[in-house]
């Protein structure tokens, strides 16, 4: 997977998942495969990226390939070549207002510099320092709250 970006259809359309499309953008790919494996389960699409631009050049280009919108986006906040994690939040923010976003960084110095206000701005919805937490507990924790979040919204609207 290093340097590439893949798709993974993980479910066919007779099952239910919780998430219609994930993105994760890790330059790690090591991490970016563990991400794409614990995602599998609940997600029926899953777009992984080594790098922001490819992540936004996508998202820029998939109203012609049909997608569903984007449930999710996780981005480390460091990343090569011309974007960084704020960028691909934004990008995705922008076009999908609803997605849940998470931003994460192996360096505590990265994110602990964002004030609440910032948070605000780009849209950011979760921060994860994965000196504390490892990407399979990231998951988990997200799943968690993806699934808070949809029994709230079955409960608001019958």
């Amino acid at each position: 997977m290093e340097g590439k970006n893949a798709e993974v259809q993980s479910t066919g359309p007779e099952r239910d998942t919780l998430l219609d499309r994930v993105i994760v953008v890790q330059p790690d790919p090591q991490t970016l495969e563990v991400f794409g494996d614990r995602f599998k389960p609940c997600a029926s699409i899953i777009q992984l990226f080594s790098k922001g631009e490819d992540a936004l050049d996508m998202v820029q280009s998939e109203e012609e390939k049909g997608m569903p919108p984007v449930s999710l986006v996780v981005t480390d906040y460091r990343l090569p070549g011309g974007k960084d994690g704020f960028d691909v939040i934004k990008g995705i923010r922008d076009r999908y207002p609803d997605s849940i976003r998470v931003m994460y960084s192996g360096k505590a110095s990265d994110l602990s510099r964002l004030n609440e206000e910032e948070l605000v701005e780009y849209g950011i919805t979760h921060m994860y320092d994965p000196h504390i937490r490892r990407p399979s507990e990231v998951v988990d924790a997200l799943i968690g709250e993806v699934k808070k979040r949809q029994a709230k919204e079955q409960h608001t609207n019958p």
